[in-house]
């Protein structure tokens, strides 16, 4: 079978161009309401479904405020609260004062006493005053402060001065009696309260008390109390 095409070339393109035409008409159209559906049913998403639910949650706000407001002491039940929820951290914060107690018996010599204690917790700062039996003891305990050492549980390898700029600022001889007053700086760690142990180490440059089996009184007057500003006296 033979075909002819009587139709010129120029006749044959057009037709194909409006073919063409047709076929990008339609998917543009069909485009276009696939857009306006999607728009349709976000502007109904957002303007009947959000809008609902905000208005829930207004509501429930508002009723959850009602039945607040309705609990007597409300604001102090609040600040009890908060109050609770910061003690462990100014817990941690505070020093160990016990150790002190601890501390003392260990770098003191037998034959020294103590008779005024003063510690400043917030500048690490400390002050003992006392007598000793000869100048050469208080200058031995003088000497046991300045190289007494430390180690922690988080570093028990690591050794550190427990004190320093220890300076004998007063000195009085009697035929009796040799009065004495110390000043020092402590290491803050020896009173950290977060650490679970603190170990001092004493030179052995003369007996401590926590060397006797049966010590004698450290203190000469009433054992020293701490007060609430944290400076013991």
């Amino acid at each position: 079978m033979i075909q002819i095409n009587l139709l010129p070339d120029v006749k044959i393109e057009y037709l194909k161009s409006r073919k063409m035409r047709g076929l990008v008409m339609s998917i543009g159209i069909l485009v276009i309401v696939a857009s306006i559906t999607v728009v349709a049913f976000t502007a109904a998403y957002a303007y009947g479904v959000q809008k609902k639910q905000l208005a829930d949650l207004d509501k429930s706000i508002k009723q959850n405020v009602a039945s607040l407001n309705k609990i007597q002491d409300l604001n102090k039940i609040l600040t009890v609260q908060n109050q609770l929820a910061s003690l462990d951290a100014i817990h941690s914060q505070k020093p160990a004062m016990t150790r002190l107690f601890t501390f003392l018996p260990q770098i003191t010599p037998q034959n020294i006493q103590i008779s005024a204690l003063s510690v400043d917790y917030a500048n690490n700062t400390m002050q003992i005053k006392g007598s000793g039996s000869s100048v050469e003891a208080v200058n031995k305990y003088v000497d046991t402060i300045k190289f007494t050492t430390f180690t922690t549980n988080n570093d028990p390898a690591t050794s550190k001065k427990a004190f320093s700029s220890v300076v004998l600022s007063k000195i009085s001889i009697s035929t009796s009696r040799v009065d004495y007053t110390i000043d020092f700086n402590f290491d803050p760690q020896i009173f950290d309260i977060t650490l679970q142990s603190v170990e001092l180490t004493v030179p052995k440059i003369t007996s401590t008390r926590s060397d006797l089996t049966v010590p004698n009184s450290l203190f000469k007057v009433e054992l020293p109390t701490v007060t609430q500003s944290g400076t013991t006296n």
